[in-house]
């Protein structure tokens, strides 16, 4: 893991919180990098954000992009609901197993300031 990844992650949930705050309930890593598989230059950092609020696709994209090319490092961001996600869980998609196992890093209301990886 590289200062890069963890500047990269910080950046883009500070960023994302700055522009969207109230309509976000939460910021979840997911995948290899929670997983302890993750390689710099071979996997990419899978983040799902929590909103009901579908407009704020195009700011995740914005950002994303962004702090991609800044630090060097693949930020794979997508939106989902909670209820999208339970959905997705009850349907038996191990891709929803992975996001309910990942680690918060953002949830309204909560102080996070650390990544644990």
């Amino acid at each position: 893991m590289t200062k890069n990844t963890h500047r990269a992650i910080n950046e883009f949930r500070r960023r994302l919180i700055l522009r969207e705050k109230n309509k976000i309930d939460a910021i979840v890593l997911y995948g290899s990098f929670v997983k302890g598989g993750y390689h710099p230059k071979k996997s990419d950092i899978d983040i799902v954000v929590l909103s009901d609020d579908k407009s704020i696709d195009e700011d995740i994209l914005d950002i994303e992009t962004a702090v991609s090319l800044k630090y060097g490092v693949v930020i794979s961001a997508l939106l989902a609901t909670q209820k999208e996600l339970e959905a997705s869980k009850k349907a038996g998609y191990l891709f929803s197993d992975e996001i309910f196992n990942g680690e918060v890093i953002y949830e309204r209301g909560k102080r996070r300031n650390k990544i644990s990886r």
